[in-house]
């Protein structure tokens, strides 16, 4: 699941108004004639009324007045905290510390500085009404590693409903790049200060101004308590401990810049560069229905073990303890019904006219290659296409087949395509990735090309790879392709080996996967019922469509476990407008027809026919950039599929009452 995060504003519950307090005055002796400078520090703290919490991502704090500083910050410190929903706290003492310094020298003997901070906040019900835990859960508690981050995230339903997702510090100290605004720098950004369990972050860094200023910032962060859509880094203070590098340089106030730089870049550099992702508001235009579920959720970061190593962990926790249950009953109760037998003549004839077009208009022609690609006004694009070819071929269309045989190299890896054949990977750019492994698997399945797959597994045997920070290894596995640092997006996941290892089975090569094939099962812990957890919560798009891809791949290769028909409904059901999902459930049947008519009679001639339409969500209306092959494609389902998902009506409905 991606996450992303966002800059704190004054958030709070909706209902509350919003409170204000003064904090006593911070004032420094006077410069004497000596010249030494003086700084002064005090902290005020006040506690929530009884039967009330701080809202602490609400709070904010302001210089009430001050004069004569070098340096004046307001910085918040948070105690007392209770659970308001399993892993989520909030306090119930909250301290405003207030720090002057007056700059030394003859010029200011006899001058003192003085500063007076404010805070606003609002306060919550201590008691938040908790649901209880439901009283039959249907579905487990998972473990779902992604190794490429690397990263856990555990989910739990059985008797609350909670994601946590955890990171080893090591990879995000490698993430916070060095940053560099309007000549002042910030380098060496370290997340240090661990305390497992503690919700204050520290960052340390190096940090400098015009070359000239030096200093060792420290910045204290909160991830607080707040609401899905609000949360996001809440800077707690600012400690730029500057040591000027001459006279000049002070004169400029250098360090208040400092401080100044670095609060800024806490803020906005830091979220973007650890927790890179779509921001909030568009993931709510995309998939509305998923995020009015997520933003029911609180959410916290803390720190915490990571595998017995320092970790950051975010918690997200609904109130009701049977939020995630009620979420797939809800979906599960809506899933479309089937609305009778195919026209399979007017299928035919559909099929016929899109796929003369597609051979015409559609085919990479050029150094003796030929394979189905889209279009973009004449550029090129195939960087997907060995996912669309397997999805070809599964369908028992040759081309896609074609393609996918011939995108594989001597040495036994794949690529994106046949024109990309023999390429060379870069840190930024991959030749091969997991998304396109599933296209490969498919190809597998509906052709069981034994010698394809053991050239295949020979080759990952090879591409043995480690994820490593500051020399420990913290992931271990297998590549699909020689990338590495800093994205291994080709590093194979716990659902590609279950895959893999049942085609190896299937085709008696099961001699040929890794020694440590085990090892890396226990690992990753994959269970099919997993995918039900991926279903529920994978935003729309090609991400959710993946997820569809796996569940259909592990049917076709004769894996039985109601969790892949849970699945496939749940898929159907945040999307019941996709043709491709619909045929996963009802298989060749009118309802699919009905839709593959309407998105599949966009006008041919456009000069944009590059997208698989059934990997968009629905809102994109992709089917209107269709590469033709994706409507080539879903009308052969319709008509003839080589692996049929189900044959009869009544096996359909069936189905559907026993799950």
């Amino acid at each position: 699941m991606a996450l992303s995060l966002q800059l704190l504003s004054n958030v709070g519950l909706a209902d509350e108004k919003t409170h204000t307090y003064v904090g006593g005055e911070a004032k420094t002796k006077r410069v004497n004639s000596s010249g030494s400078g003086y700084s002064k520090s005090r902290t005020d703290c006040i506690s929530a009324p009884t039967g009330r919490l701080f809202s602490q991502s609400s709070f904010k704090t302001k210089t009430k007045s001050k004069r004569n500083a070098l340096i004046a910050s307001c910085s918040l410190s948070f105690e007392n905290y209770k659970e308001i929903v399993p892993g989520i706290s909030q306090p119930g003492k909250a301290c405003l510390e207030t720090y002057v310094k007056v700059e030394g020298g003859l010029s200011n003997y006899g001058e003192n500085a003085k500063h007076k901070c404010k805070m606003s906040y609002q306060l919550q019900m201590e008691d938040i009404g908790i649901a209880p835990a439901p009283s039959a859960p249907s579905g487990r508690d998972a473990l779902a590693v992604v190794p490429l981050l690397p990263a856990d995230i555990r989910m739990r339903r059985e008797k609350e409903s909670t994601i946590s997702f955890g990171v080893p510090l090591t990879i995000l100290n490698g993430k916070l790049e060095p940053m560099v605004t309007n000549g002042a720098s910030l380098k060496d950004i370290r997340f240090t200060n661990y305390k497992e369990d503690s919700l204050t972050l520290t960052l340390q860094a190096r940090a400098s101004i015009l070359d000239e200023v030096k200093c060792s910032p420290k910045i204290r962060l909160g991830m607080p308590a707040s609401k899905f859509s609000d949360f996001g880094v809440q800077v707690l203070e600012v400690s730029p401990s500057c040591r000027a590098g001459g006279f000049l340089s002070n004169a400029a106030n250098a360090p208040a810049e400092i401080s100044k730089i670095i609060l800024k870049e806490a803020n906005i550099s830091f979220v973007n560069k650890v927790f890179a992702g779509s921001d909030f508001d568009d993931w709510a235009e995309d998939d509305p229905e998923l995020f009015k579920f997520l933003d029911k959720a609180w959410m916290q970061g803390r720190y915490c073990q990571w595998r017995g190593d320092p970790g950051l962990c975010l918690q997200i926790s609904w109130s009701d303890n049977s939020a995630i249950e009620k979420r797939e009953s809800r979906l599960l109760a809506s899933v479309p019904k089937p609305e009778g037998s195919t026209n399979i003549d007017s299928a035919r004839q559909r099929l016929e006219k899109l796929y003369e077009f597609a051979k015409e208009h559609q085919v990479y022609q050029e150094d003796g290659l030929e394979f189905p690609v889209g279009f973009r006004k004449g550029d090129i694009e195939d960087a997907d296409m060995a996912l669309f070819g397997g999805l070809l071929c599964r369908a028992g269309i040759d081309e896609g087949c074609k393609l996918v045989k011939d995108a594989q190299h001597s040495s036994g890896q794949f690529f994106r395509s046949p024109r990309r054949l023999g390429n060379d990977d870069t840190s930024s750019k991959a030749t091969f990735s997991g998304d396109q492994l599933k296209g490969v698997i498919h190809y597998l399945t509906a052709t069981a090309d034994r010698h394809s797959l053991l050239r295949f597994l020979e080759y990952l045997g090879t591409q043995e790879t480690r994820v490593i920070a500051t020399g420990r290894t913290l992931e271990s596995g297998y590549s699909s392709c020689p990338n590495r640092a800093p994205n291994f997006t080709c590093l194979l996941i716990g659902a590609d080996w279950y895959m893999l290892e049942r085609l190896a089975k299937l085709q008696g090569l099961d001699w040929a996967l890794p020694s440590d094939i085990g090892d890396i099962k226990r690992r990753y812990d994959f269970d099919v019922s997993d995918l039900v957890w991926e279903a529920l919560v994978t935003n729309n798009g090609y991400r959710l469509h993946l997820v569809a891809n796996i569940a259909w791949s592990m049917k076709s290769l004769g894996i039985v476990d109601p969790s892949l028909e849970k699945t496939l409904r749940i898929i159907l059901a945040r999307e019941p407008e996709n043709p491709f999902f619909n045929y996963l459930v009802l298989g060749s049947d009118a309802r699919v027809q009905r839709l593959a008519d309407l998105k599949c009679n966009a006008d041919l001639e456009r000069d944009k026919r590059y997208d698989w339409a059934w990997q968009r969500a629905e809102r994109d209306e992709a089917w209107n950039d269709g590469m033709v092959w994706d409507c080539v494609f879903i009308y052969k389902l319709l008509i003839d599929d080589p692996l049929p998902v189900t044959t009869k009506t009544e096996n359909i409905n069936r189905a559907f009452s026993e799950l």
